[in-house]
């Protein structure tokens, strides 16, 4: 579908997978996850199946990350650590028996700025978050009629 890349309606309009710009995302400690869309290249390459996407909810992220830092040495940032939690659950999968993967994640940001969330973690603090179902659903229906809306040819003036 296509869509806006902000709420206010400012931005050029993109092709993305999308759950709408009017769509606001529960807050979650990776911050830089909370966006209502994938960007153009990777809405691209999910599409053309260069891509998989997943979904990793935060405590996984955030188990993910405390493994990372314990194993590697470097703490990830939250949004890295959805990355790093995808990369095991990949991995995991993988039968033993079949040549080793190469496996290439980016850690985009360090989780200096992240310690009080990762030690909330630790607390046991941190919850999964889930979408709100009518607000989500809500969202979508405004994003089909945007694109109903672009597709219909411009009146003659």
């Amino acid at each position: 579908m296509y869509d806006l890349s902000d709420a206010l309606g400012t931005s050029p309009i993109t092709k993305v997978y999308s759950l709408g710009s009017s769509y606001v995302p529960p807050p979650v400690y990776a911050g830089g996850l909370r966006h209502h869309s994938a960007g153009p290249l990777a809405s691209a390459m999910y599409a053309d199946g260069s891509a998989e996407a997943m979904a990793i909810d935060q405590v996984t992220s955030f188990r993910a990350g405390m493994l990372f830092c314990e194993t590697e040495g470097i703490l990830p940032a939250p949004e890295a650590a959805h990355a790093v939690a995808g990369m095991m659950d990949v991995v995991s999968r993988h039968p033993r028996q079949e040549p080793p993967l190469v496996v290439l994640v980016n850690i985009s940001g360090h989780g200096l700025l992240d310690l009080s969330a990762y030690s909330r973690f630790a607390a046991g603090e941190i919850e999964p978050v889930t979408a709100d179902d009518a607000s989500l659903s809500k969202s979508l229906s405004a994003l089909e009629e945007f694109n109903r809306r672009i597709a219909e040819p411009a009146e003659a003036m």
